[in-house]
């Protein structure tokens, strides 16, 4: 008998891998997808969280419920936050479809229709080889079956490719590991799963996640508040907050949190909206309920009777941790695992502000910046109505490149000087304008895309404050 070589045993095997079954989604799971997620400015950043104009997030994926449309079954999957152009706030897009849309179907045939607002199909069973229309005007086919690692173990995955250039990849046991981000160029790719019996890779952050503070831990938060012509008391003011952990006890649902805390005289309550930073800013003393942070334990995209709508971030800038970010009408804050409220900001008509974890000591080792127990730190000074009578003065553009125009309403009568200053309130470089002039060009090419502000004074005379953004 003539044998059959190794080789081609091989290739059939893998021709023929479980050729059906294989589902792109599957019910009770959740899946987490990381790619880059683009922010639309609309010339209006005014908080450092959301200086970037890509970065990676957390995209999650789920069945929501169940119907059946004759021999097919329809899935209704979650819905995510998203960037829009149509609101004020970044970010505040409100509940819309992922990018595997609102809903799926599967057909009798064993294919996947993915639909609401667009529509695409996938053939998971299909062969190698095999093509089909994945929607009005591409085809797909399946140019790959191989065995490869998916967090840490193998599986069978088949490469689909899109109108001979994107690709999507699709694990026999896990469903779509790849998918392309058709906004960013960039791809969706699976990080994390979980289900009632086994969970892998990025976990999502729940609320004794979020809140696994542990005895002295020191949180040190920097913010500012901003109050502008058309509140009664026109005024800044900067926020240092120092808070050393001093005991934790767990009773029943509650978490109860001891604490020295050390501030500055900052008139304003801070840009929290939830409350839990200002208790330990006055009381020293917090009580965290589980029962009350609910919001904490959902996904993504849920929302509550307040319209609170959360988010799972992956923040580089605290070691990887995943972040649950909320969002509502005019809030944005952030729960950062480990971390507890690592960011929180504001925004109505004539104020704002924010307030955010700049660094912290946990276990003995130092991430970020913590200033010292003076918190003697160069402030943006308080501006009242009257502080600014002689100068008027405007910017743009705004948002910049590095290069922006001064721009006097009258000549300038007296040497006025220009500082510019982070969001940590630090004076970065300090310029002197000669008198007798309309306008001054500002050259900071050389510092890195964020917040900051322009302190513009008179010699003996008026001031002014403007908020600058450098975006490329």
């Amino acid at each position: 008998m003539k044998k059959v070589p190794l080789i081609l045993v091989f290739l059939f095997f893998l021709s023929n891998i479980d050729a059906q079954n294989w589902q792109p989604i599957r019910a009770g799971w959740v899946y987490s997808y990381e790619s880059a997620m683009p922010f639309n400015n609309d010339g209006i950043i005014n908080y450092p969280k959301l200086e970037d104009t890509l970065s990676n997030y957390i995209h999650n994926v789920w069945i929501d419920s169940v119907s059946f449309l004759g021999a097919d079954t329809v899935y209704s999957l979650n819905q995510i936050v998203k960037d829009t152009s149509t609101v004020w706030y970044p970010m505040l897009g409100g509940a819309q479809a992922g990018f595997l849309q609102y809903k799926m179907q599967k057909n009798a045939d064993g294919s996947y229709l993915f639909f609401s607002p667009d529509s695409f199909l996938i053939k998971p069973d299909e062969i190698l080889g095999s093509g089909w229309l994945y929607n009005s005007s591409d085809s797909a086919y399946v140019i790959s079956i191989s065995i490869d690692s998916i967090l840490g173990q193998s599986d069978s995955i088949k490469t689909i490719i899109i109108a001979n250039t994107d690709t999507i990849r699709i694990s026999k046991n896990w469903g779509i590991i790849q998918f392309p981000n058709w906004e960013t160029g960039d791809y969706y790719r699976l990080v994390g799963f979980q289900n009632d019996s086994n969970s892998n890779g990025l976990k999502i952050p729940d609320f004794w996640d979020i809140f696994d503070l542990q005895v002295g831990d020191l949180l040190m938060y920097y913010g500012f508040n901003w109050e502008g012509p058309s509140q009664p008391m026109p005024r800044s003011c900067s926020h240092k907050l120092k808070v050393e952990i001093t005991d934790i006890t767990i009773q029943g649902d509650s978490i109860i949190i001891q604490s020295n805390s050390l501030y500055n005289n900052c008139l304003y309550d801070m840009a929290n909206c939830t409350g839990v930073l200002n208790d330990l800013y006055y009381t020293n003393q917090i009580v965290l309920k589980a029962s009350d942070f609910q919001f904490l334990n959902l996904y993504n995209a849920n929302e509550s009777a307040s319209g609170l709508v959360n988010y799972i971030g992956k923040k580089d800038e605290f070691e990887g941790q995943l972040s649950k970010i909320l969002t509502t009408t005019w809030c944005h804050v952030e729960f950062t695992k480990g971390l507890g409220l690592t960011y929180s900001s504001f925004a109505g008509i004539g104020f704002d502000g924010y307030i955010q974890l700049i660094g912290y000591v946990h276990n003995g080792d130092t991430t970020g910046i913590i200033y010292s127990d003076s918190i003697t730190v160069l402030a943006v000074e308080e501006i009242s109505a009257n502080s600014q009578p002689t100068l008027k003065v405007s910017l743009y553009p705004n948002p910049s490149n590095g290069n922006s125009q001064l721009q006097f309403s009258a000549l300038t009568e007296k040497p006025v000087a220009l500082e510019i200053i982070n969001t940590q309130g630090q004076l970065l470089r300090r310029a002197e304008i000669a008198s007798g002039q309309a306008n001054y060009e500002i050259d900071a090419m050389d510092l890195p895309n964020g917040v900051y502000w322009l302190r513009v004074a008179e010699e003996n005379g008026g001031a002014a404050v403007l908020k600058w953004v450098l975006l490329r």
